[in-house]
């Protein structure tokens, strides 16, 4: 259930061979590179919604509700959380963008696809500017609400964004401070 909530389908098919050598082949939904990734027990993994492609045995996936952080990440309420060990694969709109954070690491909220739990993570709004510069940047522009990750770990983001890209704006830059 918790699958379902976090934009996944409710139904996972199951693939195995008995007795012979066997191949799956597969492919996002969104035009966009894939990532492996293999999860060794000691950190899961938090995916935003639609981002889930595939999975090995001795991976869990779940939802975790996220509540109004959630919500105002542009992710849902809930995100799709992976944890155990195995084999993982997750896809994304445009390119992969892989970010080791060590500190703070601020990203726009249309862009995180994927992070290791082991980064905390909060909707603040762009820093350095003023409230009357961020109230101009939120009314106006539409932007303005930023994810701001903290600790140790990595972090995936991808290089285009549904909205921004229906809207025909580029690519906001990405801000990094801390270390």
């Amino acid at each position: 259930m918790g699958r379902a909530f976090g934009g996944e389908s409710f139904f996972v098919n199951t693939f195995w061979v008995e007795a012979q050598p066997g191949e799956v082949v597969f492919a996002p939904g969104a035009m966009g590179d894939m990532q492996h990734y293999v999860l060794d027990g000691s950190r899961g993994l938090a995916l935003q919604r639609g981002a889930f492609v595939a999975n090995g045995d001795g991976v869990e996936v779940s939802g975790r509700f996220e509540g109004f952080k959630g919500f105002f990440s542009g992710e849902g309420l809930v995100l799709l959380h992976a944890t155990g060990a195995g084999e993982l694969f997750f896809n994304t709109f445009g390119a992969l963008v892989n970010i080791d954070v060590a500190g703070d690491y601020y990203v726009d909220t249309g862009y995180v696809v994927a992070f290791e739990d082991t980064l905390k993570y909060e909707i603040t709004t762009v820093p350095g500017l003023g409230i009357g510069q961020k109230i101009k940047t939120f009314i106006f522009g539409g932007e303005g609400l930023v994810c701001r990750f903290s600790g140790t770990g990595k972090l995936w983001i991808q290089t285009r964004c549904i909205v921004l890209l229906q809207l025909d704006q580029p690519l906001p830059p990405v801000k990094k401070s801390g270390n």
